[in-house]
């Protein structure tokens, strides 16, 4: 059961990330569509966009979970150095490096799926916008 509790809350994690990347990808779109029309003006190609925009969310995902992960490991290492001699089990707590590895893979995967609607969005910015301007 305990299991299934933290699948669940990890599932809703990994939800709210895909949400916030997804935001911030399609502001980020929202105002660079004169430098994306531009690109597109210049012969850079849809899918070449689209890849553009996707590879940029896909680092926002890898680098938030690396620096959460990080941080993490920092923190559990901080409250057993500090901690450790009132409690023998925060002594002995270790960072769970394969929770780490999933962590990374989670946010790449948040990555991909917060970015592909902006990065449609971006392959689809006609090149007329730019000369609206």
């Amino acid at each position: 059961m305990g299991r299934w509790i933290f699948l669940g809350m990890a599932g809703l994690v990994l939800l709210i990330g895909v949400a916030g990347i997804l935001n911030v990808g399609l502001a980020t779109v929202g105002e660079r569509v004169e430098e994306f029309a531009l690109r597109r003006a210049v012969c850079t190609s849809r899918p070449l966009l689209a890849g553009i925009v996707l590879a940029e969310t896909l680092l926002t995902g890898l680098l938030t979970a690396a620096a959460a992960i990080g941080l993490s490991a920092l923190a559990l290492t901080a409250v057993s150095t500090l901690f450790g001699d009132r409690e023998q089990f925060i002594r002995d707590l270790v960072f769970p490096w394969q929770a780490g590895a999933a962590g990374v893979i989670a946010g790449l995967v948040a990555g991909l799926l917060g970015g592909l609607i902006p990065a449609i969005r971006a392959a689809r910015i006609p090149i007329a916008t730019v000369m609206r301007v």
